[in-house]
Parts: structure tokens; C-alpha cells; sequence
């Protein structure tokens, strides 16, 4: 399988240089000649995405570049399917099993769980190949013509160790940082609540003494003081 990623071309998206003396705009340079191994809940697949240029700074970029996906909205951004790392990359639905890290549910459970699935996937697929395989020698034989060798199918790709996938979940929290940090700083409710009083005010001490008359506090159905 191949995944091509061409957020210009498909949503016709104006780029722009990430030089910030630059700020041109980015035109089309082709496909970038190296592609990703992108690793899956069941088998691996291949990462192809297009190559950006500045004709003003002679700046390249390639589409999954950072400089790239933070100028996509949020909406088109979360089409791109995988986190990337130095040498691997993985799948937005393995990254989403992550997240959900609870007692017995570790990086290394899941490390085993996905070499499980690849095992299983890479044995059904040699089981196609071989009954094809003889399919087509037996169709060949009953012609009249010499049965033709097979290249022998590769073997098994190992899947990454916990460790990796440890750090492609940390990627994908430094990703959304900025959502956590708003998640864990802002208090939500539906059930508000208020209450007045002066005991509070009357602590006060230093340059905010005698500063206020009633401290008011609005609350939420879980207690929490907004």
C-alpha cells in the first residue's frame, strides 16, 4: 500500500516559505524521491508526499514537513495518517491505542499485540501466494509447458520495539500540548453555582489589604471554583 500526501495539489492549499524574512509562496517541485515505511495495526505501508520549493529563497519543504502541517486547519491537518520519527513512522490509529494507557494496556502489551497481528496478516497473505502459486503451475502443466520458479516471498517485518512506540506517543502529546494544557487549566461545568463572602477578603494582607469587600466564587456540579 501507498500513501500519497499532496495537501497542495488536493485541497489546493496556498503554502507559504517557513523563513520568516521569506513568507513567499510555495510552488510545486514534484514528488519527494524517499518514502516513509509506515508502520500499521496489521502490516506496513508506504508514505509518498509531494515536494514544495521557494522560488524566492530556493527553501525546500516536504509536505509533512512542520513548517508544512501547522499551516493546515485543523480539519484538513488531521487527514495525515501517521507520526513520523527519524526512521519509522506510525499510524494515527496505533497512536490512538496509546492513549488509552491503563493497567495491562503498557507499550509493551501493545508491542506484542501488533507483532501478533502482523504475524497472522503475513501468514494469510504466503497462504494466498503458495495456493496461486500451485494454481497456476498445475494450469501450466496441463498445457504442456514447464512449470516457471518463484522468487521466494520475503519474510516477516519486525515491528519497533516498546521503547519506540513510547516515543511516538510522546511526539504525539508534544502535538497537542496546547489543547492538553487548555484541558487541564480550564474548568467546564453545566451546573454553576455562586456564593458570597468576607472572611476571605479579610486574609488579605500587604498591598492588597483593604482592596476588596467580598470575594465571590462561581462553581461547578464537581466543586470546582471557576
Amino acid at each position: 500500500r501507498v500513501f500519497l500526501w499532496a495537501p497542495r495539489k488536493q485541497f489546493h492549499f496556498d503554502f507559504k516559505c517557513g523563513n520568516e524574512s521569506c513568507g513567499s509562496s510555495l510552488t510545486s517541485k514534484g514528488l519527494y524521491r524517499n518514502i516513509r515505511l509506515v508502520v500499521d495495526r496489521q502490516d506496513f505501508y508506504y508514505l509518498a508526499a509531494e515536494y514544495m520549493e521557494c522560488r524566492t529563497c530556493k527553501a525546500t519543504y516536504i509536505a509533512y514537513d512542520e513548517k508544512i502541517l501547522h499551516q493546515l486547519p485543523d480539519g484538513l491537518r488531521a487527514r495525515f495518517p501517521a507520526v513520523l520519527t527519524r526512521k519509522f513512522a506510525c499510524d494515527v490509529s496505533i497512536v490512538t491505542q496509546l492513549r488509552s494507557r491503563t493497567l495491562g494496556k503498557s507499550p509493551t502489551a501493545l508491542t506484542n499485540s501488533l507483532r501478533e497481528m502482523h504475524s497472522d496478516a503475513y501468514l494469510r497473505r504466503y497462504l494466498a501466494f503458495a495456493s496461486d502459486a500451485e494454481c497456476h503451475q498445475r494450469g501450466m502443466r496441463s498445457m504442456g509447458l514447464q512449470p516457471q520458479p518463484y522468487a521466494k516471498p520475503k519474510s516477516v517485518q519486525h515491528v519497533p520495539s516498546a521503547k519506540w512506540l513510547l516515543a511516538v506517543y510522546v511526539r504525539d502529546v508534544m502535538s497537542r500540548l496546547d489543547m492538553l494544557r487548555a484541558a487541564v487549566t480550564g474548568v467546564f461545568g453545566t451546573i454553576l453555582k455562586i456564593d458570597s463572602t468576607k472572611k476571605i477578603v479579610k486574609k488579605l494582607a500587604g498591598a492588597d489589604a483593604n482592596t476588596a469587600s467580598w470575594a465571590t466564587n462561581v462553581g461547578n456540579e464537581r466543586g470546582e471554583v471557576l
